[in-house]
């Protein structure tokens, strides 16, 4: 990164969010369905190359104490609000340093994780070829290395968008300048190329509303700074293999080619390619933006595809929920679910192709859908959509398949006696096909609110401070006003009773308020309208979890 780079992002700082992608229980699940065997979640060294502000690091640190966390980041300034952080939390397995990539060798020692996002394709090639140089040497025998870059063709598409504002841009100095001048030049292009009938001015719509409503941060580190050098997947492949490593899978990518044409899935399927040209054939049929692969070592055996038996040892979560609420089970009827659809609590990964795309909350929004009229698989999405946010063992799970299709239809009890694997094959599916997730432990959350709620100290942390909350999930929540001081109050100290009292205090201090036919509420008249949302308030931290007790 050059001094210019620097001072751009110590002037911006680049906003630090969670990523469940890079978590160590996604990244050994991946590994663990691939034939590897990684180090568990609850038990491995990590490392963080571009850390930022902690974001990302600082909730695995807190989440999985008995793991150790290492963080590095250019930034200075950056590195030293982190670490204000992480002090604030007392997290004594996690070691943040104000370094350069460049600095890392062996020295440092193994990692089972080593987590790069939103580095690779903005730093000069030199930083380039030292980051996957750390992922083979200071990467563990059994180790993964995540690495998230721009990639073509997608980015051709946006690079035109970027060329135009960092021509407009040049003209000014200062970042806040830069940024505020080139959303009112999208303003004008917006303008200008509405209804447009030409190719070049619908794409240079598309990409103009899908960049307005983004972050200034990410504006202008993405479309204003310098280096923004996007490559093509297999050109990163053969980069990673130059350096001793192998292609394992991506962190998050629907590895079925859904929405394709029969005919052209079938070509696709005739062509006598590898994985990795295939790979690069649906990104030119996708136009693919954005990659997060994960690497491990050359000499790796792996097994393609995933395996069935090791999804059979895993814990599952429904993020596909059924499209209506009275879900035919038992027979072939065809039956929709959905990913995306309104539902409380429900908080999960954007899917946009972007470094940016953070964490939000999904209680709207384009569902992704799959329709199935396999009895046996509609009664495990209805059970894992059930048990939400939890997750569910598999074996655990097939238990409730049998109980609920046990006396049903004739075609309902011939998909059960085939058994188990049969089941565990079709969800293999659903995980491909992002419906479902796969863990190799439990993740550390309540659903039950008990009696002296315990929220997790970092979520209280986020809240005093306002903004989007990391759960338990490693994703982001955004609370409403309401919510955000509940939660404030669930030190495990407080019963509901206390929780009451703290509440009707800050009504009485005016920090919250409440109105009844257009009059402020205080004092007693508050407490039952307090009450009354109470439960539903807990309820909704508890779905999201946030709660450790």
């Amino acid at each position: 990164m050059s001094e210019a780079q620097l001072a751009s992002y110590e002037a911006m700082p680049y906003t630090s969010r969670p990523f469940a992608t890079t978590h160590p229980d996604t990244l050994a699940t991946v590994a663990t369905l691939f034939g590897m065997h990684p180090a568990p979640p609850g038990r491995c060294r990590v490392l963080e190359l571009g850390c930022a502000l902690g974001g990302n690091l600082i909730p695995m640190a807190l989440a999985l104490p008995q793991s150790t966390f290492v963080g590095i980041d250019l930034s200075p300034s950056q590195i030293a609000e982190a670490q204000r952080l992480a002090s604030a939390l007392g997290l004594p397995n996690l070691t943040l340093r104000a370094a350069s990539i460049l600095d890392v060798d062996t020295s440092w020692g193994q990692f089972d994780y080593v987590i790069c996002h939103g580095v690779y394709s903005w730093v000069p090639r030199a930083v380039q070829d030292k980051i996957l140089a750390i992922c083979r040497e200071n990467l563990a025998p059994q180790g993964v290395a995540y690495v998230s870059y721009n990639t073509f063709p997608g980015w051709h598409l946006k690079g035109l968008l970027r060329g135009v504002l960092q021509f407009h841009a040049s003209h000014f100095d200062d970042a806040s300048t830069r940024i505020r001048q080139s959303r009112a030049f999208l303003d004008l292009m917006s303008t200008a190329v509405k209804g447009a009938n030409t190719v070049y001015g619908r794409l240079l719509a598309e990409d103009i509303e899908e960049l307005q409503p983004e972050q200034d941060t990410y504006l202008y580190h993405e479309y204003l700074e310098d280096v923004n050098e996007p490559l093509y997947f297999h050109e990163f492949v053969e980069r990673a293999s130059a350096k001793g490593l192998q292609y394992l899978d991506e962190a998050r990518q629907s590895q079925l080619p859904s929405g394709l044409p029969p005919e052209a899935l079938r070509t696709l399927n005739q062509l006598p390619v590898s994985l990795i040209h295939r790979e690069q054939y649906l990104d030119f049929i996708r136009g693919r933006s954005f990659r997060r692969t994960l690497l491990c070592h050359a000499q790796t055996p792996l097994h393609r595809p995933p395996s069935v038996s090791a999804l059979m040892e895993m814990y599952l979560t429904g993020i596909a929920r059924p499209a209506r609420p009275d879900v035919d089970i038992t027979s072939p009827t065809p039956e929709e679910f959905q990913v995306g659809v309104a539902a409380p609590g429900l908080v999960h990964q954007h899917s946009s192709d972007s470094k940016s795309a953070g964490l939000a909350e999904l209680r709207g929004g384009t569902a992704r859908t799959a329709t199935t009229n396999d009895p046996l698989l509609k009664a495990a999405l209805v059970s894992l959509s059930r048990g939400w946010p939890k997750s569910i063992a598999f074996r655990d799970l097939w238990n409730q398949v049998e109980a609920l299709l046990t006396g049903a239809s004739e075609a309902a009890r011939a998909r059960l006696a085939e058994g188990p694997a049969c089941l565990a094959a079709s969800l293999l599916q659903c995980w491909m096909g992002e419906m479902i997730e796969a863990h190799v432990d439990v993740l550390p959350f309540v659903t039950q609110v008990s009696e002296r709620p315990l929220a997790s100290p970092l979520a209280r942390l986020q809240a005093a401070g306002g903004g989007l909350l990391t759960n338990l999930r490693h994703w982001s929540v955004q609370p409403d006003d309401f919510d955000r001081l509940v939660l404030l109050q669930l030190d495990g100290s407080r019963d509901r009773r206390a929780i009451l009292d703290a509440l009707c205090e800050l009504v009485n201090e005016g920090a919250l308020t409440l109105e009844q036919d257009g009059k402020a509420l205080r004092g007693a008249a508050a407490r039952p309208l307090l009450e009354r949302a109470l439960t539903p308030s807990l309820q909704f931290l508890a779905n999201s979890a946030l709660l450790i007790g």
